[in-house]
């Protein structure tokens, strides 16, 4: 099996799994650059020079420090604080089957934080916030809420029903509302 990932590797070629667990996608290896190159140059990111662990990690501990101050949980304190090595999140895309191919490739951009600065941050806030969302009452914890609501719903026969897709649905969200919401 190695000799076969070697010659995968000296091909043109790249293997990924497909949104929505669709199943795996061989695709060109020059195309699918091209399309993450091609979500990295629209106004939804800034290049930086270079990435400033240091400053971010003191400014992280600062943070934890003030938290700290304000929250009796030890054992949480502890958690939050990140590990001695981290990485740096890596982009990636993973292609999008189940739409229709407008101008090449379609690749959902996704940005891993596995072992970065703030992933113990984010396992934190994932925990976190879903229960505190649970306390609004439009709140949906997923389809089969909706889907229930919905049978209970007398919809008229010439209503047209949508449903929306939202482009670049987290990106889009206005980062300062959002802490003034959380």
């Amino acid at each position: 099996m190695t000799s076969e990932r070697s010659q995968l590797k000296k091909t043109d070629i790249v293997i990924e799994p497909a949104d929505r667990n669709l199943g795996i996608v061989v695709l060109n290896a020059s195309d699918y650059v091209n399309q993450c190159l091609l979500h990295l140059s629209t106004s939804t990111y800034n290049k930086i020079e270079s990435f400033p662990p240091d400053h971010l990690k003191r400014t992280m501990l600062n943070i934890l420090i003030k938290f700290k101050e304000l929250s009796p949980h030890k054992r949480l304190y502890s958690f939050l604080q990140s590990s001695t090595k981290t990485c740096t999140p890596v982009f990636y895309g993973i292609p999008k089957i189940h739409k229709p191919i407008i101008a090449g490739i379609i690749v959902r951009p996704i940005v891993s934080h596995s072992n970065s600065l703030l992933s113990k941050t984010a396992l934190f806030l994932d925990y976190v916030l879903p229960r505190l969302a649970q306390h609004y009452p439009d709140f949906l914890n997923n389809l089969t809420e909706l889907v229930k609501i919905i049978e209970n719903v007398t919809i008229p026969e010439d209503a047209i029903l949508v449903t929306p897709d939202v482009k670049n649905l987290y990106p889009s969200i206005p980062q300062q509302e959002l802490l003034g919401i959380i």
